[in-house]
């Protein structure tokens, strides 16, 4: 049996993709027979701890501080000895965040003591991309590194070169290249399509003063470019009639509310098309999007891995304009899957293209789309995560019917029937 020691930032109050990705992981987990976890976290009710914990995970409250730049992100301190306190004599594995650049010498420690550890850091953010807009890691004291380089991925690279490091959990694809050769890595991109599998097929017909319906859910921050998301709407707003629906919160939220309300700014003419829906949970995502018609998915962020709200709009049949970058160009194909976009510009001749097609040419790209994702199915991911950290034979691939052949496959059994009760 596998001992699994996580160390996290408070995933149970700052709900965003990454932290919903190992919330559920752990109640994976926690369902195997082939598991006990220990979960380091900070800032953590004792009430929530009593809740969550039961005969194979342990939930421990470990101290930390909060994030500069997201104050709703609490991170981990904790020393050698409160790790090693918590180990078993075989088949240790830790994971934890790989932006937890101070926790590397720790760990090095730890693993000095107790060479048998596998320990694994994980990757879900381009923090690279993330440095152009901030330096999330400008208030670390980073100084005692064996190998002084500029860049975590260095540091990063030289712990997984020299072995301290066992092996390496990335979200994406693209992201692989950042790190050295022959690094034994598992990439976690999935998506939960118990919620977010309500496929709806709208029409576009823009006819009888029908109006598009554009959506943005995520962060409102400096780094998911939500500037640019504001340059496009300018773009149509002389050309279409439509309602930007923005989902979510963040640093940048009361700026751009703002913006728009300042007769002097050039957001001012955005006014009246933006509805800010602030913070909402992911059954209430779902509903917004069941509810509105003619639905287009902005997405201007080039700081992603992966991308996890565009995915999950797709997913419900929403069609997609994405500002290209090295995670869209790996996940999408342009015209095809998704629209990618340069500049303003380009996206408004995108868009003019888009509009143009007929009905079938749409739900094709939406079809193709859905054909696309579902190799992110977090059942299926999470399986082949176990068994990556079990290092057992790898599972054998499934085949996955997508969301078409279940509907086909339904109108056959229905085909069936009918011409059953003909003979009878």
């Amino acid at each position: 049996m596998l001992n699994i020691l996580f160390i996290l930032s408070n995933i149970y109050e700052s709900i965003n993709g990454v932290s919903n990705k190992y919330i559920k992981f752990i109640e994976y987990l926690q369902k195997s027979n082939k598991c006990k976890i220990t979960l380091f976290i900070s800032f953590i009710d004792s009430k929530k701890i009593k809740k969550l914990e039961n005969k194979n995970i342990k939930i421990i409250n470990v101290n930390g501080i909060q994030l500069p730049f997201y104050e709703d992100i609490k991170i981990p301190l904790l020393n050698e000895d409160e790790i090693l306190n918590e180990m078993e004599e075989i088949n240790n594995i830790i994971i934890f965040n790989g932006e937890f650049a101070w926790l590397y010498t720790v760990l090095e420690k730890v693993k000095e003591k107790n060479n048998e550890i596998k320990i694994y850091p994980t990757w879900h953010t381009d923090y690279e991309n993330y440095i152009e807009y901030f330096n999330p890691f400008s208030f670390i004291p980073i100084f005692d590194f064996k190998y002084p380089l500029k860049k975590i991925t260095s540091y990063l690279n030289y712990y997984l070169e020299n072995k301290i490091f066992y092996g390496l959990i990335v979200t994406g694809e693209h992201i692989k290249n950042r790190f050295i050769n022959n690094v034994r890595l598992f990439d976690a991109a999935e998506l939960n399509f118990n919620i977010y599998n309500k496929l709806k097929i709208d029409t576009y017909d823009l006819e009888d003063d029908s109006i598009l319906n554009i959506i943005y859910c995520g962060r409102i921050s400096k780094e998911k470019n939500i500037e640019e998301l504001f340059e496009c709407l300018l773009k149509l707003i002389n050309k279409y009639t439509f309602l930007m629906h923005i989902i979510g919160n963040g640093p940048e939220l009361e700026k751009f509310k703002k913006n728009i309300n300042n007769i002097y700014h050039p957001f001012h003419i955005l006014k009246n098309n933006i509805i800010f829906y602030g913070s909402k949970s992911s059954n209430e995502i779902i509903e917004i999007y069941k509810k509105l018609d003619n639905r287009i998915f902005l997405f201007t962020s080039i700081t992603e891995t992966f991308g996890k709200s565009p995915m999950e709009a797709c997913s419900t049949g929403i069609i997609l304009f994405i500002k290209k970058s090295q995670a869209s160009i790996s996940l999408y194909e342009n015209k095809k899957t998704a629209f990618i976009f340069d500049d303003p510009d380009d996206f408004l001749k995108l868009f003019n293209s888009f509009i143009l097609m007929t009905y079938e040419q749409k739900k094709e790209i939406i079809e193709l789309n859905r054909q696309n994702i579902e190799k992110y199915n977090q059942d299926i991911v999470f399986e082949k995560w176990l068994y990556f950290l079990l290092e057992e034979k790898k599972i054998e691939e499934k085949k996955e019917f997508n969301i078409f052949d279940r509907i086909l496959l339904n109108s056959f059994k229905k085909l069936i029937m009918c011409t059953k009760n003909l003979d009878d």
